[in-house]
């Protein structure tokens, strides 16, 4: 049960660090690609993008691929990368949802192994004492309320991150739009 909150808890912690917007869509870059655009240098732009790797780059880069075929085109590449790359950070979140629901599994499996213990010792002793099967019931409530308190922690962490993959991919997708509509204005 330590494991998985342990590992639930790092997960969270990498999941904080990668999915902010500096590393999403860096400033830097932002910056780079609309004074490029800017000069018409759309082959740079692109090449900027390709290079770059991050969420913002790889969807502009989407639509700059498709710059000879139109504004439209363009847009569609920017939409299609752009699914490719939500699905991906929705996925490397879901791991989060995985945990929040295996540790509250991992608490009834505990629980009833703590049962087995005491009806053990009623089986191994005629009258057992409270304090011969308390054992057992003190095994079956940490294991419950560890389980629950996973289950609590990382299934809110993962919706909580799920809405801000959601708001994070929109704001990045309309800068790329913005990013593409003066490439096609030129």
């Amino acid at each position: 049960m330590l494991l998985t909150f342990t590992v639930g808890l790092g997960l969270l912690i990498e999941n904080l660090m990668s999915l902010r917007k500096e590393k999403l869509g860096p400033p830097a870059l932002i910056d780079e690609l609309e004074t490029l655009v800017e000069e018409n240098n759309l082959d740079e732009a692109l090449a900027l993008c390709q290079s770059d790797g991050s969420y913002l780059a790889n969807v502009t880069a989407g639509g700059l691929v498709m710059k000879e075929a139109g504004y439209e085109e363009m847009i569609r590449g920017l939409e299609q990368v752009s699914m490719q790359e939500q699905f991906k950070l929705n996925q490397k979140i879901s791991y989060l949802s995985l945990i929040g629901n295996i540790g509250p599994l991992l608490g009834l499996l505990g629980t009833v192994t703590g049962m087995i213990s005491s009806f053990q010792e009623i089986e191994k002793i005629a009258a057992p004492t409270p304090a011969q099967l308390s054992k057992g019931v003190y095994e079956s409530l940490v294991n419950t309320t560890m389980g629950l308190f996973t289950g609590i922690c990382f299934l809110t962490a993962y919706f909580l991150l799920k809405n801000k993959v959601t708001n994070m991919s929109l704001t990045l997708n309309l800068m790329a739009i913005e990013i593409l509509k003066k490439a096609h204005i030129r």
